[in-house]
């Protein structure tokens, strides 16, 4: 076929491509395409240089590589360059260019392609890939990417600053192994681990890891498996909340891909506000879902209503470029639920200009419920839930600038809380100052101000109280203590109250100085007939913690009584007898039951608590001044005529007469009594159990006085 110059005519003007004929610095042809590319008409193009329209950065290269082509030099073919149209818009071209015979003289003929919006396409995803990975860089978790042949392809910061290693130490996960678990036994355990993932996926797992420097750490990774082979993980050190076993423990969070692998929700959104991206930590994090995201919903959305105008403000002002740094809001998920978080947010540039918002958004309940926790234990006594000491002091200089004319204050104090303690354990002395708390709380008004001041002590502020009222509240006081006993007859309650009142210009450390006075008279007044009360409850627990008491303490009272008068013991002596042998195991009420009526043998763990016994019972008898007589005997009624007995390891003539009586009497009365762990033994069995062991836990010389009674006695 044969191509004439109409056809070059025909495909010149109809071509897709702008073309051109460039010669002596001036356009001599140019096509359709030309002037679509530029903004110009044909005869415009034709009056102007082809350079001028070059953008300036790029000129001197085009004009060169023209130069150059027309002087018959090797030049590309083919090159970019920018130029700018019309209408001053800088456009990006690749241009075609041979050397071609026109009108009898050299000329350029040039062919131009339009590849503006493909670089600006590459600007943007290098700006995106930028941006994610300012995002990534700014984690305070270390992150490492691997690709499928488990090369390191890239970790950021936090990952050397944690553990030391560079990329360069650790470029794949191989080398990681040998590095991070020095011992071979504990290497190979994380391999078989890491290997059992790679075809299960475990999303986190915890190591300790050997950094760079030789120390160790706790590490927590968090992996995720993409689709194509590539690894992700999330790396934490937990070293610290490993070692205190701390409470706030973060929630694990499920990582896919990319910023999914975070724990904290990344966002960004348009100057108009609305989400633009969101990781898919946000469906859990907000209780939605992606087709809600796709809807359109502004970021305020999630914030509570009374919150979201100062929201947006702080948006804009984000935007224009103000540090805000981290803000906290009130979050509120779709399903109604509120909780607390903090954002950190940066405005988005594009081209110089704002178009949004980028930021992470953590969820800080925990840390917010330890501060209200820390708030509360600071103004509270963490047993009574009362007020404490701190809260009182401050409350007493509050009200007396309050411009009060008249108060009362009321101080108690827990009458016999040692001997509880001492007795019954601790347990059951918190439980009576709780009861003293709710008895305080249900007898006085919500306006008074309840403290515990001490350990046993609390003390009242009764604003615009005069005499009648407080003394009012007194008589509620000692009901609610009545009404408590004959519902708790085991461990009575008994405080002792004083309160003072004025009316003179309010000065209240006077005043609770004064009510102190008042309630340490009373506590005196009432501190014998409190402590016996207290020892007869502690008797009355005894009988009812073991059924053969009762009986064991009348055969022994005659026991000692007698082996006593054998001897030769004064009357005082026998009083003083006899009141050991029915209060010598007071201490036992403070034995656990599973101990006190073990059918077996005891461990060597519960013979030595049982042991405890004695002292128990030696500091429950000087608590008391009716046994504080017998409260050396109580402690050494235990010990053995060779010194192998206990607490102390006294013998022989060291040992107290009136113990020594016990020990015969009640060993004899134990053997011919039924036990949990045993039965009764035959009178004629226990003679001779004592007889051999007379001169090693029983004095010989008693132990012969007190078989001859036995013998005279049948």
């Amino acid at each position: 076929m044969v191509v004439t110059a109409l056809d070059y005519e025909q495909i010149f003007a109809t071509s897709p491509l702008s073309i051109l004929i460039y010669q002596d610095g001036l356009y001599r042809a140019v096509n359709p395409g030309m002037t679509r590319l530029t903004g110009y008409t044909e005869e415009e193009l034709l009056k102007i240089s082809f350079a001028d329209q070059v953008h300036p950065e790029d000129r001197y290269r085009v004009v060169d590589n023209t130069r150059r082509r027309l002087a018959g030099e090797d030049v590309p073919d083919s090159y970019e360059f920018r130029a700018v149209n019309r209408e001053g818009d800088v456009l990006f071209l690749r241009g075609f260019f041979s050397l071609i015979d026109y009108g009898g003289q050299p000329a350029i003929l040039g062919q131009l392609i339009d590849i503006t919006r493909q670089k600006q396409a590459e600007e943007m995803l290098e700006r995106e890939k930028s941006s994610f990975l300012t995002i990534i860089e700014n984690l305070p978790c270390g992150v490492v990417f691997m690709d499928k042949d488990e090369r390191v392809i890239h970790q950021n910061v936090a990952v050397t600053e944690m553990l030391g290693y560079t990329l360069e130490d650790i470029p794949t996960a191989g080398e990681s192994l040998l590095k991070f678990y020095r011992d071979p036994a504990y290497r190979k355990k994380v391999e078989h681990i890491w290997n059992a993932d790679a075809k299960k996926p475990v999303k986190v797992r915890t190591f300790t890891v050997a950094c760079k420097d030789g120390s160790s750490k706790e590490i927590e990774f968090r992996t995720t498996f993409l689709d194509d082979g590539r690894i992700v993980i999330a790396i934490f050190d937990v070293t610290e909340r490993r070692r205190a076993d701390e409470q706030i423990r973060v929630s694990e969070a499920k990582y896919r891909e990319l910023a999914d692998s975070l724990p904290e929700l990344v966002f960004e959104m348009d100057v108009n506000g609305l989400i633009t991206y969101a990781n898919n930590n946000a469906y859990d994090f907000f209780c939605c879902t992606k087709d809600d995201l796709k809807k359109g919903v502004k970021g305020i959305d999630f914030i509570v209503p009374e919150e979201q105008a100062k929201a947006w403000q702080n948006i804009l002002k984000s935007m224009r470029g103000e540090k805000l740094g981290s803000v906290e809001y009130m979050a509120r998920r779709k399903d109604g639920y509120t909780f607390p978080i903090v954002i950190h947010s940066s405005p988005i540039i594009k081209d110089g200009r704002t178009v949004g918002l980028r930021g992470i958004i953590m969820d800080i309940t925990e840390r917010k419920q330890m501060e209200e926790r820390l708030k509360v234990l600071s103004l509270r006594d963490p047993l009574t839930g009362l007020y404490n000491r701190a809260y009182f002091e401050n409350e007493i200089e509050r009200l007396e600038s309050g411009g009060y004319s008249q108060a009362s204050v009321l101080m108690c104090d827990v009458d016999g809380l040692k001997i509880i303690n001492d007795s019954f354990g601790h347990d059951s002395g918190d439980d009576l100052l709780i009861a003293a708390a709710d008895v305080l709380r249900s007898s006085l008004r919500d306006s008074d101000i309840i403290a515990r001041i001490g350990g046993d002590e609390f003390a009242v502020i009764l604003p615009n109280c005069g005499q009648v009222p407080a003394e009012r509240a007194f008589s509620r006081i000692l009901s609610a203590v009545e009404k408590y006993n004959a519902a708790n007859p085991l461990i009575p309650l008994s405080l002792s109250v004083g309160f003072a009142t004025t009316k003179r210009p309010l000065d209240l450390r006077d005043l609770y100085k004064e009510a102190d006075n008042n309630m340490y008279r009373e506590k005196l007044h009432q501190s014998r007939s409190t402590r016996s009360a207290v020892v007869q409850t502690l008797v009355k627990a005894m009988e009812a913690r073991d059924f053969n008491t009762e009986d064991h303490a009348e055969r022994l009272l005659v026991l000692v009584s007698d082996l006593g008068r054998a001897v030769d013991l004064p009357k005082q002596k026998l009083d003083d007898l006899r009141l050991l042998a029915k209060f010598h195991d007071i201490g036992k009420v403070g034995i656990p039951d599973s101990i006190l009526f073990k059918p077996g043998p005891l461990t060597f763990s519960e013979t030595k608590e049982m042991r405890r016994h004695c002292e128990i019972g030696h500091r429950i008898a000087q608590s008391a001044p009716d046994l504080a007589l017998i409260a050396d005997w109580i402690l050494k009624h235990h010990e053995w005529w060779n010194g192998k007995g206990y607490p102390i390891g006294l013998k022989e003539e060291e040992i107290p007469l009136e113990c020594r009586i016990l020990a015969i009497a009640d060993a004899y009365d134990a053997m011919t009594s039924d036990r949990p762990y045993r039965g009764a033994l035959s009178h004629e069995e226990a003679v001779a159990e004592l007889k051999r062991c007379a001169g090693t836990q029983f004095d010989p010389r008693l132990v012969k006085k007190f078989i001859k009674y036995l013998i005279y006695s049948r």
